[in-house]
């Protein structure tokens, strides 16, 4: 696959979770059923800055739909604040939304044990951040994990390199 198939995304920690959503209703409707204290609450700034790549597509990962949370969750599935983001980026790139036909369950669980949800939802009138139970399932709902790409090809210098008339010896 080339790189097109893949969205990197970097949580630079400097605005809160709400700010994020604020951020995103600058360029759609966003509908939350958390409040702006909520969020910043279960779902932190990061306290140093993280960068994860995740497949770049409008559906969660196919081979977790249909699974509970509980089922799905590992150590690299997408958080809320990198979703935002996720959806931020792809919307400025295409014009279009991501889970147009189902939802992307994301980390970590709010304060009565749920975790939110995203989609592009409400008749296809902007995003919608809801709660989800970490036990429920449904064939269209799913998680996105975070990817490894695979090394870029080496680059082998010379031991000595001449640039007009001066010797360059690798160290």
């Amino acid at each position: 696959m080339t790189n097109n198939n893949y969205i990197t995304i970097t949580d630079d920690g400097t605005l809160k979770t709400s700010e994020l959503l604020e951020n995103a209703k600058k360029l759609f409707d966003v509908y939350s059923f958390y409040s702006n204290e909520e969020l910043d609450k279960f779902c932190p700034k990061p306290e140093k800055p993280t960068t994860r790549t995740f497949l770049k597509q409008v559906n969660p990962d196919e081979a977790t739909l249909g699974k509970s949370y509980n089922e799905a969750v590992n150590e690299h599935s997408m958080n809320l604040r990198e979703r935002i983001l996720m959806e931020i980026a792809y919307f400025k790139e295409t014009g279009k939304h991501l889970d147009e036909k189902g939802w992307t369950i994301t980390s970590p669980r709010d304060s009565d044990g749920y975790v939110p949800r995203v989609c592009w939802g409400f008749g296809g009138r902007g995003v919608c951040v809801g709660w989800y139970n970490v036990g429920g399932a449904d064939s269209r709902d799913g998680l996105r994990s975070a990817v490894s790409l695979p090394p870029s090809s080496p680059v082998s210098l010379p031991e000595t390199l001449e640039i007009n008339g001066v010797t360059y010896q690798r160290v």
